[in-house]
């Protein structure tokens, strides 16, 4: 039997919600643990493996991911390949609760008062590039109008804000606290009252996380399949964006993407795509923050390094380079 044991760092995964008919299927789930087995009836060739355990462990999470050759003592050289993610960060309004954050006015205020270019000068680390879409390429460099202070006090002025706190709720990861930290206080320059209210990642589908939250701070990794990955966030029932919009703004979400879904060619998905993002510009109803990018730090033995889009290698392509040493551990 052919085993594979793998750290699953998605402390918020739900396996026991999804439904398929591939290659495998769970025999065990719990907090700590995800066991899948060969699924003999799937329809195509059969799995080369035939179990795959996943574990849980956040604690071991670096900053960096690191793909060493440990029996390989001569060479410890080491070489970094950067790349930057499909998505974006965002922060998302909940328009399914009242208060002050249905007025649009007050939504334009805050989204202008986040100035994005400043937040990356400060943090700096993996946040390489302000944004205004989930697609990078898409994003102007240049944000208009951000940081205008005469501007966000005329927002504040016509809105019919009188100083209440909102919440805001993020994942409890430490970059993330960090761009909570700055929001707050970028905000706060200008009256703007939030709390931040740290989650559990493995809370993600509680009920309560959006029931209770004003805003949440989220972000967006895009699949290799760019578009795939767009209807996933924008069709999913579990996505941020479906369970913070109101029901009449998320059917016109819907008619932008059942365009997308339904056009016969790329360019016509882009159209369709690029007419949702100014439809969500235009009603305030997200502010993108940063796209990011990853370092990913190899022994210099390894060579085939082929990243996905969430910037694990593809251990298929990965070969050791034949050296002395190579020759040592394989002999």
């Amino acid at each position: 039997m052919i085993r594979t044991k793998v750290r699953c760092i998605d402390a918020g995964y739900h396996p026991k919600q999804m439904i398929g008919t591939g290659p495998f299927k769970i025999v065990h789930y719990s907090n700590q643990l995800l066991i899948l087995a060969r699924f003999a009836d799937y329809f195509r060739e059969r799995a080369l493996l035939d179990r795959i355990e996943l574990y849980v462990a956040p604690k071991l999470v670096g900053a960096k991911k690191m793909y060493d050759v440990p029996q390989i003592q001569a060479d410890h050289a080491t070489h970094a390949k950067r790349f930057e993610e499909k998505g974006s960060s965002y922060m998302i309004y909940n328009l399914n609760r009242s208060g002050p954050l249905q007025d649009k006015w007050l939504r334009l205020a805050m989204n202008t008062a986040i100035d994005r270019n400043k937040m990356l000068r400060e943090l700096g680390g993996d946040r390489y590039s302000p944004s205004n879409s989930f697609i990078p390429n898409n994003s102007e460099r240049r944000l208009k109008a951000v940081g205008d202070a005469k501007r966000i006090e005329e927002c504040l002025g016509r809105s019919v804000y009188q100083g209440e706190r909102l919440k805001l709720y993020y994942f409890n990861h430490q970059p993330v606290a960090v761009d909570a930290a700055w929001i707050k206080n970028a905000l706060a320059r200008f009256g703007v009252c939030l709390g931040p209210i740290p989650w559990p990642m493995d809370q993600f589908y509680n009920d309560q996380f959006v029931e209770n939250a004003d805003i949440i701070l989220g972000g967006e990794v895009l699949e290799e399949n760019v578009e795939l990955g767009l209807i996933h966030l924008f069709k999913d029932q579990s996505s941020l964006i479906r369970r913070m919009l109101d029901p009449k703004r998320l059917a016109r979400v819907d008619q932008f993407m059942d365009l997308f879904i339904q056009a016969g060619t790329a360019k016509m998905r882009q159209e369709a795509f690029e007419q949702l993002e100014r439809y969500l510009n235009s009603e305030q109803l997200l502010i993108y923050l940063y796209h990011s990018r990853k370092e990913i730090t190899f022994n210099a033995a390894l060579s085939g390094i082929r990243l996905n889009a969430f910037g694990w290698a593809d251990f298929s392509k990965l070969w050791i380079k034949p050296s002395s040493s190579a020759e040592k551990l394989i002999n």
